[in-house]
């Protein structure tokens, strides 16, 4: 029927239609359009999903004056984005029914979410964390947990609470600290793990290295099997590497980089290959190798020959593809007449104590 409805459209404007065949797509035009209006789509408001079916159920008409239809109307009003209005609303609940009402833990959760929408973050942070301290294990509890992480991530962008109507005050600590509760009080969620590893992006994209290879390897450890687990190996190897600050500091950064870099690349070969990990790992013997000599070169100029030739030794050892092993050989070479080894060794760690943080001697 359909198809000759679009043929009989489509000939409209090559021959002549009859009264009666114009009549007839008219009425079938209106009467479409009338049984479209008379059973308009359900609104998401008025859904709930049950999670024991799988199924969303249309919830009943709400009645005004009871707890449940006055909250119900609030919701719908929040729904639409009307914040101001729904807030209105939820004063009025608060008013007439209070926490005496069963509902009490759901309608502060809905007065948290309109101020969020009104962007007073801080005064909806008070209200679910209020909440999550008298109903941490209610039905609400992983919700409260959920809005309590965008509020950290609001805050974690930049955004500053407010003092005397402006946002002048910095809320990073704050955020910082809802998300560490959150790791205690959902222990083992996925809500812990996301808490965990947004601190740890926060911590390495503001150069706080040390704390973010903490975090990562946190993640690694308490998630075990975690969705984030090869991006937290690579990260945290990448933070320990970034945290070295240069020769004339210790290696111990480079030494901890070097390990969970070969850890990453024994557990994810394929991976490793493309991101050039056997560069990485040359990169960071070329450095230790360097950081090496530069004790050597100390004791040098110090006048402290055996301890100079003990580290230019370490280097050619430990790093012989090196730069900095070509350069200790020409060092040693200025040396005259032999030194055993077991004298280089007493007198390195004789010297004076006054000098650079030392390796120990190679790995």
């Amino acid at each position: 029927m359909m198809r000759r409805i679009k043929k009989g459209i489509a000939g409209l404007t090559s021959r002549p239609v009859g009264l009666l065949t114009l009549v007839g797509l008219s009425f079938w035009g209106v009467g479409g359009s009338a049984w479209a209006e008379s059973a308009p789509p359900v609104r998401a408001e008025r859904l709930r999903f049950d999670s024991s079916t799988g199924d969303w159920i249309e919830l009943a008409e709400p009645i005004p004056g009871t707890d449940e239809g006055d909250l119900a109307l609030a919701r719908a009003i929040f729904a639409k984005s009307d914040y101001k209005p729904a807030r209105k609303a939820m004063r009025a609940w608060m008013k007439s029914y209070g926490a005496t009402s069963a509902l009490y833990p759901q309608a502060v959760l809905l007065q948290a979410k309109i101020e969020k929408g009104l962007r007073n973050y801080h005064a909806s942070y008070e209200l679910l964390d209020g909440l999550l301290d008298q109903y941490a294990h209610s039905e609400v509890a992983a919700e409260v947990g959920a809005e309590l992480f965008n509020i950290a991530e609001v805050y974690l962008s930049g955004v500053k609470r407010k003092l005397w109507g402006l946002r002048l005050l910095s809320a990073t600590d704050l955020a910082l600290n809802i998300l560490d509760d959150l790791t205690v009080l959902f222990p083992d969620s996925s809500l812990a793990e996301l808490a965990i590893k947004t601190k740890a992006d926060y911590y390495h994209n503001n150069s706080d290295f040390l704390l973010a290879e903490l975090e990562y390897a946190q993640l690694v450890q308490t998630f075990p099997t975690s969705r984030y687990r090869r991006y937290a190996m690579r990260r945290s190897a990448d933070a320990a590497q970034a945290g070295f600050g240069g020769i004339k500091f210790d290696d111990a950064p480079l030494i901890e980089a070097e390990e969970r870099y070969r850890t990453y690349a024994l557990q994810y070969r394929g991976q490793a290959e493309q991101e050039d990990i056997s560069l990485i790992l040359l990169g960071i013997s070329e450095r230790r190798a360097a950081k090496e000599l530069d004790i050597g070169q100390y004791y040098e100029k110090t006048l402290h020959p055996r301890a100079a030739a003990f580290y230019y030794r370490s280097v050619i050892e430990y790093w012989p593809d090196t730069v900095a092993a070509r350069k200790a050989e020409q060092a040693l070479s200025r040396f005259e007449g032999p030194m055993e080894e077991s004298e280089t060794m007493g007198t390195s760690k004789a010297s004076d104590e006054s000098g650079p943080a030392m390796t120990g001697g190679g790995p």
